[in-house]
């Protein structure tokens, strides 16, 4: 059994503190990225 493909990407962005994932986080939503997180 195979499934589709999405159709949009999934992109996860983890890191430890202070590893610039902040950063990462605003560029993919100046991109115009939809941005998903877990509020911390």
């Amino acid at each position: 059994m195979t499934h589709p493909a999405p159709s949009d990407p999934v992109i996860v962005v983890s890191g430890l503190p202070r590893s610039g994932t902040s950063m990462m986080m605003q560029m993919l939503e100046a991109g115009g990225i939809e941005i998903l997180s877990d509020g911390e």
